[in-house]
């Protein structure tokens, strides 16, 4: 008896054993099976860039896609930067200073805070009338524009040519774009 009570506990500590080692290896097993299949669907991001007349998968090789995001991203910042009146001028030129490089809104800011203080005594409304955008390298757009500056009794239209350098930048909250403008002169005609 002594003896058979002895396998029993013998056998019994071999089946924990077994069943131990059993639900080890089992749930290895559906570990390395879970991961292999997450690793396998991992799902892909796809940017798709809405326009007038289509949508599209936007991709890093899409150079005519390139253009037409570079044409818009000139419309806006000519919208912000050449049309303002009294009520809105800081507000415009805050979001195109947000798409300016660093250096070239540091370099540009005392001269907008000076029409900012001059804009509060004198009130004048400008708008912008785009006539062309020539793209003549991969950095440099040349914008034909119609400026008319309305004051009080008097207004005037100009042309202006203006110039930017454009360059990639990283998308970000104040710049969803992937550029921004690094230089920006412009010529009266």
């Amino acid at each position: 008896m002594k003896f058979a009570f002895q396998y029993w506990l013998c056998s019994r500590f071999i089946r924990e054993e077994v069943l131990r080692a059993s639900l080890i290896a089992t749930l290895s097993l559906w570990a390395i099976t879970a991961t292999a299949i997450a690793l396998m669907k991992t799902e892909k991001t796809i940017l798709i860039g809405v326009a007038d007349d289509a949508s599209y998968v936007i991709s890093q090789s899409n150079e005519t896609l390139r253009r037409k995001e570079i044409v818009s991203f000139v419309r806006g910042f000519i919208s912000n930067y050449y049309e303002f009146s009294p009520s809105n001028h800081a507000e415009k030129i805050s979001r195109a200073g947000d798409v300016m490089a660093s250096s070239l809104w540091e370099s540009k800011r005392a001269d907008l805070q000076r029409i900012n203080e001059r804009l509060k005594t004198e009130p004048l409304v400008q708008t912008s009338k785009i006539l062309s955008i020539d793209l003549l390298d991969e950095e440099t757009v040349e914008v034909l524009i119609q400026i008319h500056i309305a004051k009080r009794i008097e207004s005037v239209s100009t042309n202006l040519k203006v110039t930017l350098k454009v360059r990639a930048h990283e998308r970000s909250e104040s710049n969803p774009w992937p550029f921004e403008i690094s230089e920006v002169s412009d010529v009266v005609l």
